[in-house]
């Protein structure tokens, strides 16, 4: 069985249909379970954050995938904020480490999700080689991949590092596109930022890929091998849609509004998927325009 912790989540139930689709057997982890049978109702076993529960399910559970984390685009990150998107991550992937620890018949594979901002703003080519940068989102990925360690070397291991996902409802793409929809299309920041994006089917091919490849571990980067400045990105959607770029945003005003979450837009990695490439995985979306082109 394979199971999702954060399973009713954007990504979680992209991932378990296409896992169901496949035929295999589904688990889910949620604090809400009436929501994760609502919102999953293909599952074929549920689970709280109870011990006891956690416990039960993941002695069955061969491949576990750990998702969860409060967004960083809902609220305005003030230090009360921080705090929830630190401990958000750490502690699940803490909880589960312990208790997989604990287990006669652990998971064979687990992969907790982190994210490509590890790196902090990078302009040189980074892979997964590339050391952490400092800033907050580069710590809160730190250690949210420190507390996911399993100290157990017969567990294979895997933290997603995962970029911008392009999908058509959900995610960081439709709030891209919606100035675009009202002839106010913009860069964000200087256009200069690195945005390292992958489109929703592959990354969820890429989860498949991880797990039916036995030699992948540690540190993946789930990214496009075709990165793009902010400015590139831009200039695809409005080639892509026929609307103009009206403005650039400056980054100062970003920062005015929205404060330190201004981050997520003005600063980025110019970040490649080493590890996947060097597998043999094969994209379907090598190129920004053919990926948005998919999703309009």
């Amino acid at each position: 069985m394979i199971t999702i912790a954060g399973g009713t989540g954007f990504i979680g139930k992209k991932l378990a249909k296409s896992f169901k689709d496949k035929g295999l057997k589904i688990g889910i982890i949620s604090r809400d379970s009436r929501k994760a049978v609502s919102e999953v109702p293909y599952a074929d076993d549920f689970a709280t954050w109870e011990t006891s529960d956690l416990k039960r399910i993941l002695n069955s559970t061969e491949t576990l995938i750990n998702l969860s984390g409060a967004s960083l685009a809902d609220k305005r990150w003030t230090e009360k904020y921080k705090k929830i998107i630190l401990e958000s991550r750490t502690k699940p992937a803490r909880i589960i480490a312990e208790i997989i620890q604990t287990l006669e018949n652990p998971p064979k594979l687990v992969i907790t999700a982190s994210g490509i901002g590890i790196y902090g703003n990078t302009v040189e080519l980074t892979d997964e080689s590339s050391p952490p940068g400092v800033d907050f989102l580069s710590k809160v990925c730190v250690e949210w991949e420190k507390a996911s360690l399993i100290d157990n070397p017969n567990i294979r291991q895997v933290n997603a590092r995962m970029g911008v996902i392009l999908d058509k409802k959900e995610g960081a793409f439709p709030k891209l596109m919606m100035p675009f929809k009202f002839f106010t299309g913009a860069i964000l920041g200087s256009g200069k930022q690195w945005m390292p994006w992958i489109h929703i089917d592959d990354l969820v091919m890429s989860y498949h890929w991880i797990i039916q490849n036995e030699k992948l571990s540690g540190p993946i980067n789930l990214v496009s091998n075709n990165p793009v400045t902010m400015s590139e990105f831009a200039k695809v959607i409005s080639r892509v849609t026929k609307r103009p770029i009206l403005m650039k945003v400056p980054e100062f005003l970003l920062n005015t509004v929205l404060g330190e979450q201004a981050m997520i837009v003005t600063k980025g990695q110019n970040a490649i998927p080493r590890k996947l490439m060097d597998s043999g995985f094969n994209f379907s979306y090598k190129e920004l325009e053919v990926a948005i082109r998919s999703l309009i």
